[in-house]
């Protein structure tokens, strides 16, 4: 079984919306993956979900979620 998918899986099965993902490491069965909704961004971790009202508050839950803001798997954030 690998490990990661390669880029042509991952943009099959990637949302339009979706702009970055991260490593989960409390669970590394599911990423930390995020979606620019509106004004808003939507943090989807699998088994939850959570929401930030801008970047700075993204950011900030990211790494409470134990996720480097600045190394994420796929994509980039805004700052």
């Amino acid at each position: 079984m690998k490990k990661y998918k390669e880029f042509k899986e991952l943009m099959e099965g990637m949302n339009r919306n979706m702009i970055a993902s991260f490593e989960n490491p409390d669970d590394p069965e599911f990423n930390f993956d995020i979606y620019k909704m509106g004004s808003k961004f939507y943090i989807d971790a699998g088994n939850y979900d959570d929401e930030a009202k801008n970047a700075k508050e993204l950011r900030t839950k990211l790494k409470r979620y134990g996720a480097n803001p600045d190394k994420p798997i796929f994509g980039k954030l805004p700052r």
